[in-house]
């Protein structure tokens, strides 16, 4: 009888011990549409207003809640300086599953809505949207992110932005899972050679680095007046899995031309793609499908490298379903794909 009383009392202090000395003082905080910076603290009954104030304070296995509701910026939501670790990384995303959406307020003139700079960062779940164009001779975001590494981009709803979003700078271990580029339109677009409409991606990876690996999967990408996706001077292996490009390169209503029109353009690699090949393994791409483009459904674009391209179908697209070709020693395998 006394072992068992000891052996409940053991019980009952670990269970104590786990539930109230295991816990940091503050590891949520919390933002709202009807928060404050200046009066809350990053409680739930008090909460912050801007992801700027509350990536202030948030540190590795940390979370940030954000309140159902519109969010009306008033400029640029910058979630950079700030790192997780393999193991614990920061988080944002709404809070129990309510809607988040950011748009910009009236009086927002920045280019860009979020910009993301940093490791180890997850961000699920959260639409952003309706940063236009206002000048021909910038890029505007929805959402950017510059040097990341090992990030998660997960459900983002992305759409009716001057631009998609965009991944550069040393970039590599990044996923883009499970979520939407759509409905993107430049059309004051004058930045180097792009004519209106001749710009606005879905989605960018660009990165110079050779060695990088980033994969995106389960994505959808419509609507965009110039490309769905767009591998531009990305240098690096992408992977793409289980994803859908459709209806890209026309304007709004849908019918006029609007730019390249290309469901997924895999590169160049780099700037002048005529000085050489590369010879090692720099895109994967399985059981995607692309469908009512104005151009072409997948298109190399002189992406010069070693190609796997698996279980994939292109219909109903404008000039070429698929556009694949061997070059020199590079080789590029092709299994169980269709092209109608």
């Amino acid at each position: 009888m006394k072992i068992l009383k000891k052996f409940t009392l053991i019980l009952l202090l670990l269970f104590l011990i786990v539930l109230f000395g295991g816990q940091q003082s503050f590891t949520v905080y919390f933002v709202a549409p009807n928060g404050n910076d200046a009066t809350g603290d990053g409680t739930m009954t008090k909460p912050w207003f801007t992801l700027n104030k509350a990536w202030q304070s948030v540190d590795p296995g940390e979370i940030v809640y954000m309140r159902g509701g519109t969010y009306y910026y008033n400029e640029t939501q910058n979630l950079g300086t700030k790192n997780g670790t393999e193991g614990n990384m920061i988080k944002l995303m709404p809070y129990e599953n309510e809607k988040v959406i950011i748009r910009p307020s009236e009086t927002f003139t920045a280019t860009r809505g979020v910009y993301v700079r940093g490791n180890y960062i997850h961000i699920k779940d959260i639409e952003i949207c309706y940063f236009e164009q206002v000048t021909p001779t910038e890029w505007y975001n929805g959402i950017t992110a510059y040097i990341v590494n090992y990030c998660i981009f997960e459900e983002i709803n992305v759409h009716h932005n001057g631009f998609g979003f965009s991944i550069g700078g040393q970039s590599t271990g990044n996923l883009v899972l499970n979520s939407d580029f759509h409905h993107n339109y430049d059309p004051i677009t004058a930045i180097t050679t792009n004519v209106p409409y001749g710009g606005s991606d879905g989605l960018t990876i660009r990165v110079a680095d050779p060695n990088s690996v980033n994969t995106v999967r389960g994505c959808r990408m419509w609507n965009n007046s110039d490309d769905g996706f767009d591998g531009w001077y990305n240098a690096g292996l992408l992977i793409f899995d289980n994803c859908w490009f459709f209806n890209n390169g026309y304007r709004e209503d849908g019918i006029t031309e609007g730019g390249d029109g290309n469901g997924l353009k895999l590169g160049p690699l780099v700037p002048d793609p005529w000085t050489g090949y590369e010879t090692e393994h720099k895109r994967t791409i399985q059981n995607c499908v692309a469908f009512n483009n104005r151009m072409n459904g997948f298109d190399q674009n002189a992406a010069l490298c070693v190609m796997y391209f698996y279980n994939n179908t292109a219909f109903r697209n404008g000039n070429h379903g698929i556009v694949l070709n061997n070059v020199d020693y590079v080789v590029i395998t092709a299994k169980n794909n269709i092209s109608y």
